[in-house]
């Protein structure tokens, strides 16, 4: 018997007969189910997928699929999935077992072709700068020895754009004058993220008055 018959396979052996003075062959037949060993060789895969770009300060959401290919159970599975820098944990559940931050999923035991789904939820930090390759990683291991290790890593990467939402209001005070009056208008930049606006601009307001400046004013860092 093959080494790596799947455990729980039915194999039906058949035997047949005949003589010259028979009026008919004879056959019978004997059917096994295999069972591999407890601890026996099981093949894990990991598949992880993602979005391929994100914008800096936008929420994300990661798949990761575990397959077991047996031929045995996989005892003791256990996922981690390496979030990169630049990338806060949100939170993570998975179809069986528990997941903890950091990723770190217990999986438990797997039968042959079981399949378990960990799902990852994370944000961009919204200082990561436009073009950056966010790379993450991920990989399953079980107590069994795997016939091909090969097959228990995967990676997603992202690309990183980041935008700055800008908006002005300007006011004047008072709204009626006579010649000669004089008259000040309030200027408020509002930056509304998630990504910095260069020396205007993520997430803050600049306010600045005629009394205060005149012609083009460098606002700062909002």
């Amino acid at each position: 018997m093959d080494s790596l018959t799947a455990d729980g396979t039915s194999l039906t052996n058949v035997v047949t007969a005949t003589s010259p003075t028979a009026t008919a062959p004879v056959s019978d037949t004997a059917t096994i189910t295999v069972r591999q060993a407890n601890g026996g060789e099981a093949d894990l895969t990991i598949s992880k997928s993602g979005p391929d770009t994100a914008m800096a300060g936008e929420q994300i959401t990661y798949t990761l699929v575990v397959t077991n290919r047996g031929p045995a159970t996989a005892n003791d599975v256990q996922a981690v999935d390496a979030l990169p820098d630049g990338v806060r944990f949100v939170r993570a559940t998975s179809s069986q077992g528990i997941c903890e931050s950091g990723v770190s999923c217990q999986l438990g035991n797997m039968a042959l072709d079981a399949t378990s789904t960990i799902t990852v939820v994370g944000v961009v930090a919204s200082d990561v700068a436009t073009g950056t390759t966010l790379v993450n990683l991920a990989r399953v291991d079980a107590a069994n020895p795997d016939t091909n290790p090969s097959n228990n890593a995967s990676s997603a990467s992202m690309m990183v754009t980041a935008e700055a939402l800008m908006s002005i209001v300007k006011e004047v005070a008072p709204s009626q004058a006579k010649p000669g009056a004089t008259v000040t208008y309030r200027i408020v930049v509002t930056n509304s993220g998630p990504k910095h606006g260069g020396e205007c601009g993520g997430g803050g307001q600049r306010t600045c008055t005629t009394a205060e400046c005149s012609g083009q004013q460098q606002c700062g860092r909002l």
